[in-house]
């Protein structure tokens, strides 16, 4: 009879001796690895302080492409993460809601990038904004019954359905040809086209829908936010949600080597034109 320790050792050999086999070999990291690592980004923590939020970019090398989605976590890491989003939508730029109840962000998922939302009460996902343009950034204001929000217009459109038309026009160009009269003429890998970042707000109905936004920094000929890194950091809403402050760099002409943002304040309904808060101030 074979004693228990020697068929506890040749098990425990076998056992080696497999996963020594099944083992990949050593190898360098290499650019594929690199690309291919998952990225975590834009945390937010829940108004509670009991759960975060986060952006989840995957790398689809086949494809090549990233794809982003929303995961949340609990702080004490009593559970793992997990996804928000439904799968196969893209989504990015995480926003609790103030009371902790909803969590915004931003998706294509409708074809351009709106506004959608997820209710934690019923866990449904739903489309906040349904605007001709895509929405760039946003941010919830203190009541939550608001919603600020930045989109690329043209200075000489009356509304959204003209800054459409000019936008589907440019896409179709009968020339190559582009003549620029004043800086800048790039930011970075992006043309310009004559277009403007500019910021608006919008009510959020009962049933959860954005109304018609209206634009809040009108008469400012600048970029909100501004370009080509500004985000929602750059403006805020008033603890009362009655007005709201924002960053820009008025273009004029030294817009390509001024540095001097100021701080502007505007009602949140649009009925006034914003005042710039520190016109002395030079600098940032």
């Amino acid at each position: 009879m074979i004693p228990r320790t020697v068929i506890a050792l040749v098990l425990v050999a076998g056992a080696w001796a497999n996963s020594a086999v099944a083992a990949p070999e050593p190898r360098a990291f290499d650019i594929r690895d690199l690309v291919a690592l998952d990225r975590v980004s834009d945390p937010r923590l829940s108004p509670g302080g009991k759960m975060v939020a986060f952006q989840l970019r995957t790398t689809d090398l086949d494809a090549n492409k990233g794809v982003t989605s929303i995961w949340t976590v609990p702080v004490d890491a009593s559970s793992p993460a997990r996804p928000l989003t439904p799968a196969g939508m893209v989504a990015s730029s995480p926003r609790f809601s103030p009371d902790g109840r909803r969590l915004y962000f931003s998706s294509s998922k409708s074809g351009t990038s709106q506004v959608w939302r997820f209710d934690f009460g019923n866990g449904q996902v739903r489309q906040v904004t349904d605007l001709p343009l895509d929405v760039g950034s946003f941010k919830i204001a203190p009541d939550g019954a608001s919603l600020a929000l930045s989109m690329e217009v043209f200075a000489d459109c009356a509304d959204l359905a003209c800054n459409r038309k000019r936008f589907d026009a440019l896409a179709k160009p009968r020339a190559s040809g582009v003549v620029y009269d004043k800086l800048f003429v790039r930011h970075w890998d992006t043309w310009k086209n004559g277009s403007r970042s500019q910021l608006f707000v919008a009510r959020i109905g009962e049933d959860g829908t954005a109304s018609a936004p209206v634009r809040v920094s009108r008469e400012i000929d600048g970029d909100v936010p501004s370009k080509p890194f500004g985000d929602d950091g750059e403006f805020a809403f008033s603890p009362d949600s009655q007005w709201i402050v924002f960053a820009a760099r008025i273009a004029g002409t030294t817009e390509p080597w001024s540095t001097n943002l100021d701080l502007f304040l505007a009602k949140a309904d649009g009925s006034a034109a914003p005042s710039n808060l520190t016109a002395g101030n030079l600098a940032t």
